[in-house]
């Protein structure tokens, strides 16, 4: 499962058994109940949904709810089914069958979320505060929504910063410039009395660039929040500062050798200064742009090709993330196999694989242990990598039917690295042999970052059992490898 800025915890479900005869056994494994839950939680919109898990002897019938349940030769099994909509209590009725006899029964109860008794909300009184105030992000990883509840929308560094306006639940309203606005949480910022509200002021530009990279040395008087995005031909990436003004009168290049075509600025909707950067190659090697520790300065780096061998994987930094590890198992399958545990022995047939083309590829974590999602990516850009590769096993959210999702997916979140997941996708489907879940744009952790071309790869759903067998068999798992390492070796071929 795909690793976002939460993380789904796996617990082990409990169940009622009123009887079972000896060696009978129902192992429900989701729906799972957290510790001290006696009553699952369905969303309101949930009608109809999945439980799995498994039953011994495998030749006995299981049947939920009355309806008999297809398993496997290994006696796994994956239902989707209705859910009752009586107000109240229900319950999903487990039974195995033997030779016309009940062996075993077991049961779980659930509700809808409406049916339950709604905790108080958690906001921090701030009647006292009067806007506009200034704020400053003291937070690593700090980002804002387009509302409260709305999607992640700014990425501001540490020490940015911003304008609020007005303040609702646990957000800050900021105010943008020209009408524009976002949301932060108030545990990214601190109230910074010391701070001028009064525009920042962008000064004369300094690009030195040349064929390999590229940096433009923007000169401001506050660190302002910031937007920076590509044009769908991937050739100019546009900088907007917030609540900043201009004093531009030159934009100096020393030297100036190919990399980049073109570097301007102009005069965006409300105080917002926008600098356009045209490359003469599409940008699909990565950017970044931070205020450096001088405050006063802010730094556009564009990397206009990869390191190593042109057209190879040789010399190249490839970082191979196996995604959950330690406390956070990931999905979980029917048969009770951890995503963690099959995406680190894929992580390590990749890492070899890899290496046996020339790459230099490390992996973020060698072993079953706990790694933060921010920590993957840090370490992706300290070994200076040419791409992160994230390895998944999938699983659904309540509701959705398994059996129209299920297969190999891989995600992406920058424009830069569409073709990348393109070209990684197309191998992996021809490794795996399983239906095309598809290629998705998806606000993820782990593909965020602009400095590296970055995938995630679900090479299958784990909660599905004949996908499940597969991430348990080491053939399987050594031929994705081998797909994954080709697409990367497609991707910088093209390059």
């Amino acid at each position: 499962m795909r690793c976002r800025t939460f993380q789904l915890g796996v617990v082990l479900i409990g169940f009622v058994l009123p009887f079972v005869v000896m060696g009978a056994q129902i192992d429900l494994v989701y729906p799972r109940l957290d510790d001290g839950d006696s009553i699952y939680v369905y969303l309101d919109t949930v009608r109809t949904s999945f439980l799995f898990g498994n039953i011994s002897p495998a030749s006995a019938r299981l049947e939920i709810n009355g309806r008999e349940v297809e398993t496997t030769s290994k006696g796994a099994f994956l239902a989707y089914v209705p859910l009752d909509t009586v107000p109240g209590t229900k319950s999903f009725r487990l039974t195995l069958i033997e030779e016309g006899r009940v062996t075993a029964v077991a049961a779980l109860s659930y509700r809808f979320l409406c049916e339950m008794e709604k905790p108080a909300l958690d906001t921090i009184a701030r009647g006292a505060l009067v806007f506009p105030l200034a704020l400053r992000v003291t937070a690593e990883h700090a980002v804002t929504r387009t509302a409260p509840d709305g999607t992640y929308d700014l990425f501001p560094p540490l020490g940015t910063n911003l304008v609020a306006s007005g303040f609702k639940g646990k957000f800050f309203r900021v105010d943008l410039g020209g009408g524009g606005v976002t949301y932060i949480e108030d545990r990214f910022v601190a109230i910074d009395s010391s701070t001028a509200l009064d525009p920042s002021i962008v000064g004369d530009i300094i690009v030195v660039s040349s064929p390999e990279e590229s940096r433009v040395t923007i000169p401001v008087s506050a660190r302002r929040a910031f937007r920076a995005q590509l044009s769908m031909d991937l050739r100019v990436l546009t900088v907007s500062f917030y609540n900043s003004a201009s004093k531009i009168n030159k934009i100096t290049s020393a030297p100036w050798e190919g990399g980049l075509d073109l570097v301007r600025w102009r005069r965006g909707g409300g105080n917002r200064v926008d600098l356009d950067i045209r490359c003469r190659e599409p940008l699909e090697h990565g950017y970044s742009v931070r205020y450096l520790p001088d405050a006063s300065v802010a730094e556009v780096f564009i990397r206009h090709s990869p390191s190593g061998r042109r057209g190879s994987l040789r010399g190249k930094t490839i970082v191979v993330d196996p995604g959950h590890g330690g406390e956070a198992d990931g999905s979980i399958g029917p048969l009770r196999t951890l995503e963690k545990d099959a995406v680190l022995a894929l992580g390590k047939l990749l890492k070899d694989e890899l290496e046996r083309r020339g790459a230099r590829a490390l992996l973020t974590r060698e072993s079953d242990v706990t790694v933060s999602i921010y920590d993957r990516v840090d370490f992706a850009r300290e070994q200076e990598a040419d791409f992160l590769i994230s390895v998944h096993a999938n699983a659904l959210h309540d509701g959705d039917n398994p059996f129209l999702r299920h297969g190999s997916g891989t995600y992406y979140y920058h424009p830069g690295s569409y073709r990348a997941a393109e070209t990684v996708h197309r191998r992996l489907l021809q490794a795996t042999k399983l239906r095309d879940d598809g290629i998705f744009y998806d606000d993820l952790a782990l593909v965020r970052p602009t400095e590296i071309p970055a995938v995630l790869v679900e090479v299958a759903y784990m909660m599905y059992p004949e996908e499940e067998e597969l991430l348990r068999d080491s053939k399987f798992l050594k031929r994705v490898a081998r797909g994954l390492a080709k697409g990367l070796q497609d991707y910088f071929r093209m390059r």
